[in-house]
């Protein structure tokens, strides 16, 4: 759960690199204890909680990002889709609405995760343990020695030798052995940590609450509602952080002008004289444009889709030549995505399937999110190779699951969420999205009536 609500705000990459470390730290301390039994089935045990953790972090992931519109890029992907062909005014899904529509959705998959991992792993049930378990699991769960060889340091040696000893005297042992005799307390965020918490829960209230249903939201409020968007939000607290001081200020220095000199002098380099911030530039540098371009181009795309003309001929075809009902249509292209983005990321499955596809839903009297919202969604559940996204291919590296270990499991889960996602999408979404009113100007641009 914890790590499908972090996904549900940061990358799914970028929360699988987050949580890893923290199911690493725990099997150590489950590996260290073990190691005082020397009991092969608790090994056993322990080896499987280490593939349950790993595989729930990845799913999770993916699965957590439905949830939001920022959640994962595909979401992103079928905004852009929308603002390009139908107009900035017409078909812009808040990020509440969106919330209200895909939440549910992805709690109940990550509720089926939690059922399939514990089945399989910790309750052990026969014959789903024998059908997705290694055959040498237990041997993954690495020994000290194993650990110290891939060190590239000579110093592993020593490290090994002082945590046996320590072992051996009964005295608190592993990597953080030193760091829990120095800490005195519970763990205390620091002020940039808090800065960036508090900056991020604003702009999560503020994008909520800029144009809920009901159109009260703060941006008709202030009459900015035609100006403002969820991105204006997003950069006005981007540049919010990349001014606030990287160390607290007083008020008295704050109202005294003083507040400049302090703030240099604390964080400055002592070479380099210059004013830094809770976000330096030098962060934003390293951020990955080649994906922003990425997107740009998957923009282009749909662009390119509406203008030739090209989605309306795709929609009509096959309307005539696929199911005759909407539910069919839902079926037939959820299962497609979902198999499409299994062997290509999941950025570029959008960008191909999304555009050819924008104007199937008016054909049936619904709107476009009809059909092309069960899409991205399926598009999110990579879930079974290596290289379908990113935190498959970041737990692999633990070596607790191996490729066959992450089909088996990610299969069944395919199956659980994906039935999910069509189900909800038949019966659910048209209600709470309001799929059956299209506006003239959908039917203006996808030729239908």
């Amino acid at each position: 759960m914890i790590t499908g609500f972090l996904s549900m705000w940061i990358s799914n990459t970028a929360t699988a690199a987050l949580m890893l470390p923290i199911a690493n730290a725990f099997i150590e301390t489950l590996t260290e204890r073990q190691a005082k039994v020397n009991d092969r089935r608790t090994k056993e045990k322990i080896a499987a909680v280490g593939s349950a953790l790993d595989l729930s972090i990845a799913f999770a992931s993916s699965i957590g990002g439905m949830a939001t519109l920022i959640g994962t890029g595909s979401n992103i992907v079928l905004m852009g889709v929308m603002k390009n062909v139908f107009g900035e005014d017409n078909h812009e899904v808040s990020f509440l609405g969106w919330l209200v529509m895909a939440g549910p959705l992805s709690l109940i998959n990550l509720l089926w995760l939690w059922l399939l991992l514990s089945a399989a792993f910790i309750w052990r049930w026969p014959w789903l343990y024998r059908f997705v378990r290694n055959e040498d699991a237990a041997s993954r769960t690495r020994s000290l020695e194993e650990i110290a060889l891939e060190l590239p340091s000579d110093e592993a040696a020593a490290g090994v030798r002082q945590t046996k000893q320590q072992q051996q005297q009964g005295q608190p042992a592993g990597p953080h052995a030193a760091s829990e005799a120095s800490v005195d307390g519970p763990f205390r965020l620091t002020y940039r940590s808090k800065a960036v918490m508090w900056t991020f829960s604003a702009m999560a209230v503020l994008w909520m609450t800029r144009d809920p249903p009901g159109k009260w939201g703060w941006a008709y409020a202030l009459g900015v509602n035609a100006y403002v968007t969820d991105g204006t939000v997003a950069m006005a607290a981007c540049l919010f952080l990349m001014i606030l001081p990287a160390n607290p200020v007083s008020w008295a220095e704050l109202c005294s002008g003083q507040w400049w000199k302090t703030s240099r002098g604390r964080v400055m380099h002592h070479h380099h004289h210059h004013y830094e911030a809770v976000l330096p530039w030098t962060a934003v540098q390293s951020l990955n444009w080649d994906v922003v371009f990425l997107l740009g181009g998957g923009f282009a795309l749909s662009l390119g889709f509406e203008a030739s003309g090209l989605s309306q001929w795709i929609s009509q075809l096959m309307v005539q030549n696929g199911p005759h009902t909407l539910p069919g249509f839902i079926l037939v292209a959820s299962l497609l995505s979902c198999l499409v983005t299994n062997v290509m990321s999941n950025v570029a499955a959008a960008n191909v399937i999304l555009p050819s596809l924008v104007c199937l839903g008016p054909q049936y009297h619904q709107s476009p999110l009809a059909v092309l919202m069960p899409v991205t969604l399926s598009i999110s559940l990579a879930l079974l190779f290596p290289m379908g996204t990113p935190p498959n291919a970041i737990i692999m590296t633990n070596k607790r699951v191996d490729s066959a270990q992450l089909l088996k499991t990610g299969a069944l889960l395919t199956v659980l969420a994906l039935a999910s996602v069509i189900v909800y999408s038949i019966f659910v979404l048209p209600v709470v999205g309001g799929f059956h009113t299209v506006s003239a100007t959908v039917h203006s641009v996808c030729g239908t009536s």
